[in-house]
């Protein structure tokens, strides 16, 4: 049976984006956070989670991503979201993500000169 989430690295922009497939709750936590740490330190100043393959994002998915928001946050980097739904950008917005993250509807819109 196929994991229901995975974290998707990839380095092809000017910055690491990790796309988000599935359902994110909890079973994300430690592919995200691996993920994560395994970016270089100095490729780490900017960030894009990219959720345009994501289904499902629980209050266990929001609490991981309030401590990588933290973690980012600590270590003066940049966190941005890509590919939000309308009804996922909502739920950012009535937690107050969208007050330390920037959001980019798509991809494209993170990365304007096409990298």
């Amino acid at each position: 049976m196929p994991p229901s989430c995975e974290v998707i690295p990839s380095y092809e922009h000017s910055c690491p984006v990790l796309h988000i497939k599935g359902e994110f709750t909890q079973d994300m936590e430690k592919d995200l956070e691996q993920h994560y740490l395994s970016i270089p330190e100095g490729k780490r100043s900017r960030v894009v989670l990219d959720f345009s393959e994501t289904r499902y994002i629980n209050s266990s998915g929001i609490a991981i991503l309030i401590a990588l928001i933290t973690r980012a946050t600590d270590e003066a980097s940049s966190l941005e979201f890509a590919g939000l739904s309308s009804h996922f950008k909502k739920v950012m917005e009535i937690v107050g993500l969208d007050d330390f993250v920037q959001m980019h509807e798509n991809l494209s819109d993170a990365f304007p000169s096409g990298f």
